[in-house]
């Protein structure tokens, strides 16, 4: 059997195998992870040997000269693969883990504002945030219905909790548009324990749910600063405060203390109605928060 592939030809392949293993393992789900796997060991298999079969039919060759390459490059494929494959793989379980946490924030603000809202009995903002946690929460079981990123890869009770949070919602349906506002708020509160329970079974450490949590209120700071509201970033500042303590709680080193000096020095600002500076110290908190997030989140 002649190698029919080429030098570059089978470094690409040497490449592309790996990361395409790596993109069916990590983040996709039924038939079409078999296939991503499958054709990615394939192109690994034919870079290693230096024949592809393919090529055959159609009398072709990246091998212009036919010759045998040399015993080092051929060593060092195996070593390239493996290299990419491990690096494929860490980033996709971080981003992957991200990801999930990133959809999770944009279902539950939604999911704590309803509570809120049942909680002062206020029936029309209780609506609103209830239909639009209707739909987020709708986007986030859909995707997660049967892609698990590698963080939750192993949970077995994941598919059962989706289904129950789905039906405490669809049944706290009549009581947030007519009934019990005080009712719904207990039973939506139910919801809360069922995800920390699951955070913390898959290995989210308290300190990330907590970040999560202020990255809600931080954006609030970040739209009062752009409109320069004095009034509402005081006002915001009170649940950011309460949050932030959670966080501390958890850890509070020096970078965790630079998110609480941008916090304050924001408060400050708008307690002395600087309203001009309420965009740059918004900036500021951000900046602070992504680099606790970026690495610990």
């Amino acid at each position: 059997m002649k190698n029919n592939i080429g030098m570059l030809d089978r470094f690409i392949r040497a490449i592309l195998g790996p990361v395409l293993v790596a993109l069916g393992l990590f983040w996709m789900a039924g038939a079409l992870q078999v296939l991503l796997i499958l054709l990615g060991v394939i192109i690994s298999a034919t870079a290693l040997i230096g024949f592809c079969p393919l090529y055959l039919p159609f009398n072709l060759s990246t091998n212009k000269n036919a010759v045998n390459l040399s015993g080092k490059f051929v060593i060092a494929l195996p070593v390239v693969m493996a290299l990419v494959l491990v690096a494929a793989s860490f980033a996709s379980a971080y981003i992957t883990r991200k990801q999930f946490l990133e959809n999770y924030n944009a279902m539950n603000s939604n999911y704590k504002q309803a509570l809120f809202q049942t909680g002062l009995k206020n029936r029309d903002e209780s609506i609103k945030y209830y239909n639009q946690l209707q739909i987020t929460y709708a986007e986030f079981s859909s995707k997660y219905a049967t892609y698990r990123p590698y963080a939750l890869s192993s949970d077995t009770q994941f598919s059962a909790d989706l289904a129950t949070v789905n039906k405490i919602i669809g049944e706290s349906a009549p009581l947030v548009q007519t009934g019990d506002l005080a009712q719904a708020h207990v039973q939506l509160e139910q919801v809360r324990p069922i995800f920390q329970e699951m955070f913390k079974r898959n290995g989210f450490s308290l300190l990330a749910m907590n970040l999560v949590d202020f990255h809600d209120v931080m954006e609030k700071l970040i739209d009062d600063g752009a409109k320069k509201d004095a009034a509402a970033s005081i006002e915001h500042y009170a649940e950011a405060d309460r949050l932030l303590k959670s966080v501390e709680a958890e850890l509070n080193d020096a970078d965790v203390q630079g998110i609480r000096q941008s916090l304050d020095a924001l408060l400050k600002s708008a307690q002395d109605g600087k309203v001009d500076d309420l965009s740059a110290q918004a900036d500021a908190l951000k900046k602070s928060f992504l680099k606790v997030y970026l690495i610990r989140g």
